[in-house]
């Protein structure tokens, strides 16, 4: 998936329009431990850029969804080092 910013600038690409949608999951202690996020085309709904990013130290406290952090996706998760 090419980034919006690679996009050769063209008339086109002026009258495009995007939004994003950004999904967090914390721990049993409020602290953030995965980020997922997406742009989309508002026209479209199609997804333009996608990021998963899972923060390891946050995720040994354990919270709700943490089974679902690691479950296979189209997007590889990000670890931050």
């Amino acid at each position: 998936m090419r980034a919006i910013m690679d996009l050769p600038f063209t008339k086109e690409v002026e009258e495009m329009s995007y939004f994003a949608v950004i999904d967090t999951e914390t721990n049993w202690v409020d602290q953030v431990m995965s980020i997922g996020t997406v742009i989309a085309d508002s026209r479209t709904f199609k997804p333009m850029a996608l990021k998963y990013h899972v923060l390891p130290a946050f995720c040994e406290v354990g919270g709700m969804y943490e089974d679902a952090l690691f479950i296979e996706t189209p997007v590889a998760p990000v670890w931050p080092r």
